[in-house]
């Protein structure tokens, strides 16, 4: 979906877009998460990931986008949104690499 986007041209507010719904999926599905996963969600307050948790979702994350993402960069995330905009570089940075 994500690199689809990115394969065509489409602009970076698709990017997040798309990688936001995927995201939003990977959490409700995979992590049994109950509720629509909102952007401003803080991962572990509001949606309640613990290190397992945490752990589960990066690995998701990185099989489905086909990046890594270091834990370095993983650790200070807060939201949703910052996710999202970690993926977002890491897939595009990924692409043009």
């Amino acid at each position: 979906m994500v690199e689809q986007e990115i394969e065509r041209g489409a602009t970076e507010a698709e990017h997040a877009a798309a990688a936001l719904a995927e995201i939003q999926r990977i959490v409700c599905e995979e992590l049994a998460i109950p509720r629509r996963v909102e952007p401003t969600d803080e991962l572990v307050r509001d949606l309640g990931l613990d290190s397992v948790s945490w752990v589960t979702l990066i690995v998701f994350l990185e099989q489905r986008f086909g990046v890594a993402l270091p834990e370095e960069e993983t650790a200070v995330l807060v939201t949703v949104d910052d996710l999202t905009t970690l993926v977002v570089r890491r897939t595009t940075s990924e692409v043009r690499s």
